[in-house]
């Protein structure tokens, strides 16, 4: 299989939230072996974004850094964030171990692992922010990745409604970056099936000009 035709595997794996390629094609297209992801659920994405850089890199050389409650997740948490119930570190460990890769787990909410964990990667190359969908928690998680940004840093940011909900999202955000600082591009929009109605998302690429 071609490189090119990886990458179309990988995006063929999420062909029901098609967004998600968004992952694969800046990895790829940015050649992003130090990876970083704010929100790592159940392992599954974190798994198929070192398969994407594996696409250009061994995985001996490729690092990924995973921030999530993981089974400290309290209902509290749960309903505050409109989250997701993620799997243990065990769970993913046990996912990931066979990339290969050089995998390092963060327990705990991100207002206190964010400051303590990020200053000492030495190397960040692509961050994905899918953690709590809080307004304030997406801030706070911008706020300590814009600080560990490099200039070849690529910060991808989901869940950017097109039909905001209040509190929720990162589209006030993603709007009030001062553009003669960051570039931003949008991805295409997912239509996701809610209780109430059909909510639109999209992923947001930002980089520094």
């Amino acid at each position: 299989m071609t490189r090119n035709g990886y990458i179309t595997f990988l995006k063929a794996l999420n062909s029901d939230y098609p967004r998600y390629g968004t992952l694969f094609d800046v990895i790829y297209q940015h050649r992003c072996k130090h990876l970083v992801e704010i929100g790592v659920y159940n392992g599954r994405h974190a798994r198929q974004m070192i398969r994407a850089a594996s696409a250009i890199w061994h995985y001996s050389e490729i690092t990924y850094n995973g921030f999530d409650l993981f089974e400290s997740m309290t209902e509290a948490d749960y309903r505050s964030e409109f989250s997701k119930i993620p799997k243990t570190t065990a769970e993913v460990g046990a996912l990931l171990v066979n990339t290969a890769a050089e995998v390092h787990l963060h327990m705990g909410d991100t207002r206190d692992s964010l400051p303590l964990a990020l200053p000492k990667i030495p190397i960040i190359d692509f961050v994905f922010i899918d953690g709590g969908h809080a307004k304030d928690t997406i801030a706070h998680d911008w706020g300590q990745v814009e600080k560990a940004m490099q200039p070849h840093t690529v910060v991808v940011f989901d869940d950017y409604y097109d039909n905001p909900m209040d509190g929720y999202g990162c589209q006030e955000l993603i709007d009030g970056l001062d553009r003669t600082r960051y570039s931003v591009e949008m991805s295409e929009a997912d239509a996701t099936p809610q209780v109430w109605g059909t909510l639109y998302i999209r992923m947001a690429i930002v980089r520094r000009k």
